[in-house]
């Protein structure tokens, strides 16, 4: 089973992860219900990927046939115009919509 929890980043901002068992097939049912399309842009930390990013994808393959996945760095680093253009230019690159 798997648990919302509300995370403040700042003043007046949240956002929800899930945690917990059970997060596949709530990944697998939250997509469905949301995207209709196959393919799928994946931002991963570096560390996450290390640590998550083959259970990442093999939920990402069940749901869309086309995955990409770009690994930005770790920390503070990855939060600049620089990186963030980076990643823009390779969606469009790749034809992603």
């Amino acid at each position: 089973m798997s648990n919302i929890i509300d995370v403040e980043i700042a003043h007046e901002q949240r956002y929800a992860i899930a945690v917990g068992e059970g997060l596949e097939s709530s990944f697998i049912e939250f997509c469905e219900g949301r995207y209709s399309g196959d393919q799928i842009f994946v931002m991963i930390d570096e560390k996450v990927n290390r640590l998550h990013g083959e259970r990442v994808e093999n939920m990402c393959r069940q749901v869309f046939d086309d995955l990409l996945v770009q690994e930005v760095p770790e920390g503070e680093s990855s939060k600049s115009v620089e990186e963030w253009n980076k990643h823009v230019n390779l969606l469009l690159e790749q034809g992603l919509e």
